[in-house]
């Protein structure tokens, strides 16, 4: 019996083949939204007229999806083949040179902030400054995200995130502001293990 992913696959000897020049990536993380849900993925490499991902949600051949890549507008485009966990994505209309040669400049030296975030809700705590907050989580990325509070918090400084289903998270409190405070993560969380905890959470969207 074939797997999900097999019966996915479009069989076809140039479903691989890309046109133009494809500049290669190392490490670039990006987020999908299929019209229903948002999630992570990594681009692997981008054309004028495509681009190839390591998604970490399931993909329909055939789906429409619009990419997010830093702050470039969204590109939409349509799932054209989809092999273990890899998806080529070829976009509705080709990128400008300008919009390529800025995609590929931004694969350099990613600042954490750049990283995307998904909104999502979910109740938690935030431990720091000797007190423990009651803490609404608002959107999470690999390297951070942003939480609103009833009790405003003052000061920065180090803190654990406590969120359900997750171990605690060691984080550091960059900016507060009234009810919201905004955190980076003292280790990168991987995305896969994001992704498999958002996938328990009922909206997830582009922030």
């Amino acid at each position: 019996m074939q797997s999900n992913a097999k019966m996915n696959v479009i069989d076809d000897a140039n479903a691989d083949r890309r046109e133009g020049k494809r500049q290669t990536l190392v490490f670039r993380v990006a987020a999908l939204d299929n019209g229903e849900r948002a999630s992570f993925c990594l681009l692997k490499n981008i054309s004028a007229d495509g681009v190839q991902v390591r998604s970490y949600a399931p993909l329909e051949v055939g789906a429409t999806v619009t990419l997010f890549v830093g702050e470039e507008k969204p590109v939409a485009g349509q799932v054209v083949w989809y092999r273990d966990l890899l998806a080529g994505i070829k976009f509705l209309k080709p990128l400008s040179p300008v919009a390529l040669l800025r995609v590929e400049q931004k694969t350099c030296n990613v600042q954490r902030r750049a990283l995307p975030r998904l909104n999502t809700e979910a109740a938690g705590k935030l431990k720091a400054l000797g007190r423990s907050y009651d803490v609404t989580l608002r959107d999470i990325s690999a390297s951070g995200a942003k939480l609103e509070t009833k009790t405003p918090l003052s000061a920065a400084g180090a803190a654990v995130l406590q969120l359900p289903d997750l171990p605690p998270i060691d984080t550091f409190v960059r900016w507060s502001d009234e009810h919201k405070i905004g955190l980076s993560f003292a280790t990168p969380l991987p995305i896969q293990i994001i992704t498999d905890w958002l996938a328990e959470r009922r909206a997830v969207r582009i922030s």
